[in-house]
């Protein structure tokens, strides 16, 4: 049977001396893999082009047996990026949600609603002006789509529970400090309709918070090589 979908690229490693393997995360399947023949060359049906870091694809595909690689059947640009990889601040937002994703994104997730989230957000970076907020507010949101949100209905109250996922009065070794559960409320709190007023080392602190609320709710432990390429930059 071949699949038509939406795709969004994740990864792609090059293979002996002329090809790729392809991770995209699709619309209609979720995590997919494909291998892509000769794709360093000239032609204009698989360009190399197409598979740089969160890029937009329409693609189709013979649904694939056991865990065998998959090839494209057709191949096509979605949405064409005016800034993503040219602006070198948006360019190293990437790298480092690409990185995020990768590893929280599970094969299971097929979700339409969390493809059109990550499709809608993308292209919103491409076109807005440069958010030095946008990596914070978009993996709090994502969190919604992941099943696990903070409990926002109570954060008058002095703690952040990270294990439950909400605030409370009553201090436990899940929980962060007064200060830290500060820095997570603003980092909450952020839209990007307005400036948060934040500054680097703010953002800093309430990304290395976020990361770990995500660490230990996706039970990833594998480090994040671009954070430290994102602290200099902010």
């Amino acid at each position: 049977m071949i699949v038509s979908t939406k795709a969004i690229v994740l990864q792609s490693i090059k293979y002996q001396e002329k090809s790729l393997i392809v991770k995209c995360f699709t619309e209609k399947e979720g995590i997919n893999t494909f291998f892509v023949k000769n794709a360093f060359s000239k032609s204009k049906s698989q360009s190399i082009s197409y598979f740089q870091p969160l890029t937009l694809l329409n693609i189709s595909y013979k649904e694939k047996k056991n865990n065998q690689l998959t090839y494209f059947s057709s191949l096509s640009l979605h949405y064409s990026y005016v800034s993503l990889h040219t602006d070198f601040n948006k360019s190293m937002v990437v790298m480092f949600l690409t990185e995020v994703l990768n590893q929280v994104l599970k094969d299971e997730q097929h979700r339409e609603n969390l493809y059109t989230y990550l499709e809608k957000s993308f292209i919103w970076f491409d076109t807005a002006e440069w958010n030095p907020d946008f990596h914070i507010y978009f993996l709090f949101q994502l969190t919604k789509y992941l099943g696990f949100y903070p409990d926002d209905s109570h954060t008058k109250d002095l703690y952040f529970d990270k294990r439950e996922g909400c605030f409370k009065n009553d201090y436990n070794p899940d929980c962060l400090n007064e200060d830290e559960t500060l820095s997570f409320k603003k980092g909450l709190n952020i839209t990007l309709t307005k400036p948060s007023g934040l500054n680097g080392s703010e953002r800093k602190k309430i990304l290395d918070l976020l990361l770990g609320y995500f660490q230990l709710h996706t039970h990833q432990s594998r480090q994040i090589h671009s954070l430290q390429v994102m602290n200099e930059l902010f």
